[in-house]
């Protein structure tokens, strides 16, 4: 996966970058909107080259709402070219199930066991 996201040209913005494990907002309906708030550089990108199938069976679909994911996540990114970043590390938070992986080293991460258990 990849994300297309202008970071401001500042000092802070690169410093951020660099990090690992970013805290983030993820939101998924039709696109897969990417958010970083305050306190740090605030920016708003999109998910590209990505999986609706593979992405529900590492984190929980809701139920009603304009998105179908929407949760609190960390993220670690690297600079590809202009405004275009590889996803190494994605995880979102969900209070019933704590952190599920999405991403890890680059790659679709292992299903949490137990988060699409089948009746």
């Amino acid at each position: 996966m990849k994300l297309k996201i202008a970071f401001p040209d500042n000092i802070l913005s690169k410093i951020i970058i660099n990090q690992k494990f970013i805290p983030c907002l993820c939101k998924i309906s039709r696109d897969f909107g990417l958010e970083f708030r305050d306190p740090l550089q605030e920016a708003v990108g999109i998910v590209l080259e990505w999986d609706y199938t593979l992405i529900e069976e590492r984190a929980p679909a809701l139920v009603g709402g304009e998105y179908s994911h929407y949760a609190d996540g960390e993220i670690s990114i690297m600079h590809v070219s202009e405004d275009i970043y590889d996803i190494l590390d994605l995880k979102m938070f969900y209070p019933d199930y704590g952190w599920c992986p999405i991403i890890k080293d680059g790659d679709y991460a292992v299903p949490k066991e137990g988060l699409c258990d089948e009746e």
